[in-house]
C-alpha cells in the first residue's frame, strides 16, 4: 500500500527505474505487455490495486449494484486504483462517465484489461485510465446472449497485459508502461530504483558542469 511517504518517492521515479530497480535484487519485475497504453499520452498513475473481472455466464445479474460496489472501492484504499479485466466481447467497460464515477469515489485511475473509451473528454477529466484497445461502439448491458448477463469477480488476482495484477499491489503506470509491485518488495525495490535516479541525475550535473562522460568514468569510479 502506498502511504503518504511512499506515494512521494514513487512519484519521482519513472517506471524504468522500478523496473530496473527489481533487476538490481535479482528478479524480473511485473511490467505489463506494450499493448496496455495510457488514453491520454503522458499520463502518470501511482495507487494500490482493487480489482474486479467482468465476464459472462448463464444468469440474471445486476449490473448497477454490482458496479455500485466496485465503484466503493476506492474508498477502501488510500488512493485506489482500480483494476478492470473485461471478458465481455463487444463491451466498453470504461471511458468518460466510468471515470467521473471512479474518480468521485476515491479512486486516482483506472487499468483496463479490455477496451476503452471517450478519450477526448479524458483529456480535460484529468484521470488517467490505461487499456489494451480504443474502441468507441459497446454493446448495451442488456444486449447480452440471451439467458446470460454481466457477472462480477470482486477482490481477486486479474490478468492484465501479460501480468497478475492482485489486490493490494502498488501499481505505477507512466507513458513507457506499467508496473505492479507487491506490498512486501516495494521498500526494497524503490529504494533500488532512487539510487539509480540518484546516480543518473548526478551523472547528468556533472556534464552539465562541463565535464565530459569520459572524464567522469575517470574521475568517479562508481560511474563504471
Amino acid at each position: 500500500m502506498l502511504d503518504d511517504a511512499m506515494h512521494c518517492r514513487v512519484r519521482r521515479l519513472k517506471v524504468a527505474d522500478l523496473a530496473d530497480g527489481c533487476r538490481q535484487l535479482g528478479f524480473v519485475g511485473r511490467v505489463a505487455d506494450p499493448i496496455l497504453r495510457p488514453a491520454i499520452p503522458m499520463s502518470r498513475l501511482a495507487g494500490t490495486a482493487v480489482t474486479v473481472r467482468l465476464y459472462l455466464a448463464e444468469g440474471p445479474c445486476d449490473y448497477g449494484q454490482h458496479m455500485a460496489e466496485v465503484y466503493e472501492l476506492g474508498r477502501s484504499v488510500p488512493r485506489a486504483v482500480l483494476v478492470e479485466r473485461n471478458e465481455v466481447p463487444g463491451f466498453v467497460s470504461m471511458g468518460s462517465t466510468g471515470s467521473r464515477l471512479a474518480r468521485a469515489h476515491g479512486h486516482v485511475g483506472c487499468v483496463v484489461s479490455g477496451p476503452i473509451r471517450d478519450t477526448e473528454e479524458l483529456a480535460d477529466l484529468g484521470f488517467p485510465l490505461y487499456g489494451t484497445a480504443l474502441r468507441p461502439e459497446s454493446i448495451q448491458v442488456t444486449q447480452t446472449p440471451p439467458g446470460t448477463s454481466i457477472h462480477f469477480e470482486i477482490g481477486q488476482p486479474v490478468e492484465v497485459a501479460g501480468i497478475v495484477i492482485a489486490p493490494g499491489d502498488a501499481v505505477v503506470a507512466d507513458n513507457d508502461g506499467l508496473i505492479a509491485i507487491e506490498s512486501e518488495r516495494l521498500e526494497a525495490v524503490v529504494t533500488e530504483a532512487e539510487k539509480i535516479f540518484n546516480l543518473e541525475e548526478r551523472l547528468c550535473g556533472l556534464v552539465r558542469q562541463g565535464m565530459t562522460f569520459r572524464d567522469v568514468l575517470a574521475a568517479y569510479p562508481e560511474f563504471r
